[in-house]
Parts: structure tokens; C-alpha cells; sequence
């Protein structure tokens, strides 16, 4: 049940969010202001498994950066105006979040030979999927991503048409953790009706069959069919729900399309020539959540987490060794195939020194605390851990490898980040853009006799000198 901070059944926010006077918003004339708005989930709900029944207390939590973050990936959503099969320009009627109407501006981004496209079901590279493009009627739904160089977005992929998820069709995407048959089970599964409404279930049961269209861009150049869905498969399938999901029913896709999305595993190497690997994670979930029965040739054969074996083709795998953690990118072998289990596009040798990571701090149980710093500096934070409830996650760094923390540093990124202070219950966020401005600010509530209550931050985790390199953070207080 959704409630607010006192308790109370969630009903309407209101949320301010205050810029500092070095970091203004300027608008000119004919000229776009770039805005980066993020709205922090993690940050803004708390789950208390425990209440009967099950709370989320929310209290939102959104930062406001006047300028573009150029050093991640961007994404239009919309409908197509115009695709110029010359220049390369695309220009949509911007359609933000998950609206269907209304009037939100309009946006040129650039495709290029590069560029891959999903079209109404059918795959295209480079210029035929331009021309292809270009052939569409007004109005087509499409969605580009891509990165961000000089204010213009160049996109790697487009799709358009009925290959978008609210594109006249039902459709659904998650993490196919079993099979049966011709049955998926499909783990943290959105479902994106053709109404545009969204809905989140654990699990949603998906057929699948001979005449469903499988495509997998560039990750695969050979034409696929079902059985290329295999357990492990981070999937978006097209059809129609049979039933109602709330009441357990299927989502058929038997006459539909799945679409394959690139596969990311990490794990602890086995051995190295050919390369096999022990689990830690999967498209980001423990590999005791899936059941990988029927996934070999043979019942001896099936994939087996412990000795997860991986085809690395052509790649060069000199710096592998025994021992090594390891990212790895591609596709999973098909349904029934094994061995190999996974088949790589890319093979990186990762250390401890430098992960994306994620850390939540709490002293919330005992209503926060005055001494929640071990050391501060203008470029650091040693938190001190003793007395906290908390959790860090290093992309695919099992716990266990990290260790037990008494302490970890929060220290400057190379550039300026966004970090919010925000004292509870005063629905207002102060952002601060440089790090020494958010040491002050939190020195200055601690000294007033606040009470910090949580921290969330996000940036890269050195497990050698545990520190870790945030480049966004929220701070929260209560007040005396």
C-alpha cells in the first residue's frame, strides 16, 4: 500500500526544486534550453515487507541539472514527421514519457551508415533502413537512441512502426528465466498495452512458436526462429494477452514477434581455452532464479551455472586466466543446443578498481543520527558504517567479494555531479552540483542539530581503497 511520510494513503505532491544561482537555467530566444530531469525511484520509495500489509512510503525524489548529460544514452520517443533519405535527418513530435497526445515540441536527430532499424517487424541497416524510413507515413510511432556529440543525437537504433511497444499491439519485456516446450516464463516483466498503459509483474507466462518472427539486430546476422529464445534471454515479444495477467492469464505471442536484446553475464572464469565461467549474475539476476532444463542437447548437457560455457569465436582472450572476473556480452545459445551456453560479442577482463556501482546508507531505524561521518573534507566523506543498515551493489561483484565495510569513502568525481539534500518531510531538494558545496551544506544541518537518515548515491566503487567516485547522490535529514 502507497503512503506518504506520515502514514497517510498517498494522495497528490507537490515538489520544489531550488537550482543554485551559479548553475540558472538560461533560455533565449529560438535557442533550446537543455534540461536534464531524473526522477530517482530508488531514491524516492522505501518497502517495509514487514507491515501488514506491505507499505511503500514515498516521497519523491527528483533532481533538475540545467544542461545536458551527455555521457549516457539518450532516447526519443515520438512520432515521425519527416526522414530526409539524403541528409540523414529525422525530425518527431516529441512524446515524453509514456503520453500518447498532446503538444510537446519537436526534435531533429541525425541516422547515419552505422544506424540499425526495426521496422514494422523487419530489420534494416545504414541506408536501406533510412529509404525504408523514409517511406512512412506521418505520424509513425518511433523511438531513436543514441549518444549526444555537439547537442545533436546520432542514434544506433531506431525503431518504427509496430516494432515500437505502443504501437497498435500488446507487448512484453523481461528475462526469460525457464521453457517449457513452447512456454517462457519471463522474470521482471513489463507489459506495455496498446492503450499505453504499463503494468509490472514478477513473472508472465509467454507462448511462443514456429511461426513467431525472432530478430536480434546486429547481434545476430543469420535468420532466426523460436528456438532461438533460450533461458537466459533478455527479450521484447509482440501478441496479445490471453485472459487477464492479474488472474495468471498468458501473453500469446505464438502469431507475434519476439525481439532479442543483447545479453550481459558476469562470473568468475573456470577456465580459460575454451572459456567457461562460474555465474554471478545474468541479465542482473542471481542464476538461482532460472531453470535451465531443456537448454542442452541431451539431459547431461543443460546449462550449468557453475560451468557456464561460453562460444568466444575469434575474440582474443590472452589476458583471460583462471580466476579472473569477466563481463560478457552477446546472445544465449539457442533453446535445446547446449553446449555452448552463450554465445560472446564481447569478452572483458574486469578487475575491482573501477565497477559502476550503487550504495543505499540508512540509520532510519534508530530516527537517523548526528555522527553518521567517520572523517570530512571538502573532496570526501568517510560514512561510517558500524551503526547503519547498508547495501552496495557492484555491477556484477557478488558481495562476498567485496567484503563486510566498517567504513566507505564517497569521494568528487572528475567532474561536477548532482547531489540533492533534502530534510524530510519539507518536500524541498537543494541540488549542488559540486561536491564541496554538498560537504558544507550537509557539516552545516549536521551542526544545527539534524539528523541524517539516508544517503543513496550511484558512481564507480574501487574495492582495493574502498572508496567510491559519486557522481550522483541524495542526502536526507530529519530535523530536530
Amino acid at each position: 500500500m502507497p503512503v506518504d511520510t506520515g502514514g497517510a494513503a498517498l494522495g497528490r505532491f507537490d515538489v520544489r526544486i531550488a537550482l543554485p544561482s551559479a548553475h540558472p537555467v538560461r533560455v533565449a530566444a529560438g535557442v533550446p534550453a537543455h534540461v536534464t530531469l531524473d526522477f530517482d525511484l530508488d531514491s524516492s520509495n522505501t518497502v517495509d515487507l514487514a507491515a501488514t500489509p506491505p507499505t511503500v512510503t514515498v516521497e519523491p525524489f527528483l533532481t533538475v541539472v540545467p544542461a545536458l548529460e551527455t555521457d549516457r544514452e539518450h532516447r526519443v520517443r515520438g512520432l515521425l514527421v519527416s526522414a530526409d533519405a539524403v541528409s540523414g535527418a529525422v525530425t518527431v513530435k516529441v512524446r515524453p514519457f509514456r503520453h500518447r497526445h498532446g503538444e510537446f515540441g519537436r526534435v531533429r536527430f541525425l541516422a547515419d551508415d552505422d544506424t540499425t532499424y526495426e521496422i514494422d517487424g523487419v530489420e534494416y541497416e545504414g541506408q536501406s533502413g533510412l529509404d525504408q524510413l523514409a517511406t512512412l507515413a506521418l505520424d509513425t510511432p518511433l523511438i531513436a537512441q543514441g549518444g549526444v556529440v555537439d547537442r545533436v543525437l546520432t542514434a544506433d537504433v531506431i525503431l518504427a512502426g509496430s516494432s515500437v511497444p505502443w504501437a497498435g499491439t500488446d507487448a512484453v519485456a523481461g528475462v526469460v528465466t525457464a521453457r517449457d516446450r513452447d512456454r517462457l516464463t519471463v522474470r521482471a516483466a513489463r507489459f506495455h498495452a496498446r492503450t499505453g498503459d504499463v503494468a509490472i509483474r514478477r513473472t508472465i507466462d509467454v507462448l511462443v512458436g514456429p511461426d513467431t518472427g525472432v530478430t536480434a539486430g546486429r547481434m545476430s546476422a543469420d535468420p532466426l526462429d523460436h528456438l532461438a529464445i533460450s533461458v537466459g534471454s533478455r527479450i521484447v515479444a509482440f501478441g496479445a494477452v490471453v485472459g487477464t495477467l492479474a488472474d495468471g492469464g498468458t501473453f500469446d505471442a505464438s502469431n507475434g514477434r519476439v525481439r532479442l536484446l543483447t545479453n550481459s553475464l558476469t562470473g568468475e572464469v573456470a577456465a580459460a581455452e575454451p572459456l567457461a565461467v562460474e555465474l554471478f549474475r545474468l541479465n542482473g539476476l542471481n542464476p538461482g532464479v532460472f531453470d535451465f532444463s531443456g537448454t542442452g542437447t541431451a539431459v547431461g548437457t543443460d546449462a550449468d551455472p557453475r560451468n557456464y560455457e561460453i562460444d568466444t569465436g575469434g575474440l582474443d582472450l590472452a589476458t583471460i586466466a583462471a580466476g579472473d572476473l569477466v563481463r560478457v556480452r552477446g546472445l544465449v545459445a539457442h533453446f535445446g543446443a547446449a553446449p555452448d551456453d552463450f554465445v560472446a560479442r564481447t569478452v572483458i577482463d574486469a578487475d575491482l578498481e573501477d565497477n559502476a556501482a550503487a550504495l543505499v546508507v540508512s540509520w532510519a531505524h534508530q530516527q537517523g543520527t548526528t555522527t553518521p561521518f567517520a572523517a570530512v573534507a571538502p573532496s570526501r566523506i568517510d560514512v561510517d558504517l558500524s551503526q547503519a543498515r547498508d547495501w552496495l551493489a557492484v555491477r556484477g561483484v557478488p558481495r562476498a567479494l567485496i567484503g563486510d565495510l566498517d567504513t566507505i569513502a564517497l569521494v568528487a568525481g572528475e567532474s561536477t555531479g548532482v547531489y540533492g539534500v533534502v530534510v524530510r518531510g519539507s518536500r524541498d531538494v537543494q541540488l549542488y552540483r559540486d561536491f564541496d558545496e554538498l560537504t558544507r551544506q550537509a557539516t552545516s544541518l549536521l551542526d544545527s542539530g539534524h539528523r541524517m537518515t539516508r544517503i543513496d548515491a550511484r558512481g564507480r566503487y574501487n574495492a582495493l581503497t574502498e572508496e567510491m567516485m559519486i557522481g550522483r547522490g541524495r542526502f536526507e535529514f530529519v530535523a530536530p
